[in-house]
Formats: structure tokens, sequence, C-alpha cells
């Protein structure tokens, strides 16, 4: 099944009761800032997809857009929330909870535009995720895959590419070098078996 972006309804939804403030305890940072612009996180409590924080195996695709695995954060705590050990499932849940609460009676309602514009943003991003993957599987077992740490740091990653594209540089040297031979070794493999020459000469190269 295909990544999810939540929906229009539970975006709606979830920054009504947050108050427009980032869910982690104490953290008064706006999820939209006073230029009407989306500067927090959506973040899921179980991760959308296998690898990431809390991914739950026995878990689907519609629960993980849902309303209750979202989680409004500000960047920095939506990084921070990542430690699995630390910020478990349910504790995220409590989290989310407790600060919904503090917001029961609030009337912060996000601009439909702005809400619009999330929602598609969402949807192109999990899009590209499920291109990427499908690039991933058709590469699988080639041996020109480019693997990457995305928690490396911007340097870390460039080099990694770099050492990647040097990698494909040197196959690609390696077949030049077999393709400009090709016709001495097809001419000694003639000789070898005692066929003239000439017995290809009709036939374009």
């Amino acid at each position: 099944m295909s990544r999810l972006a939540p929906k229009k309804d539970v975006l709606r939804a979830l920054f009504a009761r947050s108050g427009n403030q980032c869910a982690f305890p104490g953290c008064a940072q706006p999820l939209i800032n006073n230029k009407n612009q989306f500067v927090g996180q959506v973040c899921h409590i179980e991760a959308a997809m296998p690898g990431g924080s809390r991914y739950n195996v026995n878990s689907c695709d519609e629960y993980r857009r849902s309303y209750t695995n979202l989680i409004l954060l500000c960047y920095p705590h939506h990084i921070e929330t990542d430690d699995a050990d630390v910020y478990y499932a349910d504790k995220l849940k409590e989290m989310k909870c407790a600060h919904e609460k503090l917001f029961e009676k609030s009337d912060f309602k996000i601009d439909e535009a702005e809400l619009y514009k999330l929602s598609s943003e969402m949807e192109r991003y999990w899009d590209n995720i499920e291109i990427l993957n499908k690039f991933e599987h058709m590469g699988s077992g080639s041996g020109l895959q480019i693997e990457i740490n995305a928690k490396a740091t911007f340097f870390n990653i460039l080099e990694e590419v770099y050492e990647s594209i040097d990698g494909v540089q040197n196959l690609l040297k390696v077949l030049r070098k077999s393709d400009d031979n090709l016709v001495h070794d097809f001419y000694s493999l003639l000789d070898k078996k005692g066929l003239p020459k000439t017995i290809f000469e009709d036939i374009p190269y």
C-alpha cells in the first residue's frame, strides 16, 4: 500500500487543538508564524516508514496518518523526540493529550489556504518517497545503489556521494576499455578457432 499523507480534516483538527504551539512540554514555539507561514512539523508518533522512530510493523498506513498517530512539534523537538528509547509511543501520546487539554477552549484556526498548501506539500512528499522506493527496488542487486546515512552531516553525505560517483566512473572506464578491446579480442577468438577474419565482414559492427 502506498504511503498516505494526512487528510485535511485531520490536519485541521490537529491545529484547532494545538493552541498554535509545539506540543513539547514547556515549549511555546508557534506553528504558524506572524506571516501566516507553517514553521512547525507534522510528526508521526509511530513512524510512517520502516526504519523510522517507533515504527510499528503491526499497524497500517491508515492508522499511521490518523489523528491519533500525529503530533505537532517545532523542528528542534521533532529531532529530540526521534530518540525512541526516551520518547516511546505512549509517552508521545501522553504528551499530546496533556498539551491538547491546555487548549480545549482555544479558538485557533489554521488559514484554509495554508492548510491546503500544507496538505498538498505532504501529498507531494509521500508521492516522491514512493517514487524513490520504486527506484531503490529497481536498482536492487545492481551494485550501483547509493546508500545515504540521513543522520550524517551534509559534508559527510557529500563525501559518500562523491565516493559512489568515483565508483561509477571507474566502472565506466573498465567498460570503455573492454569495448575498445572488443574487436581485437573477437579476432583473437576467430584465430583460435581457425576461422577467417572476413567471415563477419558483411555484418556492421
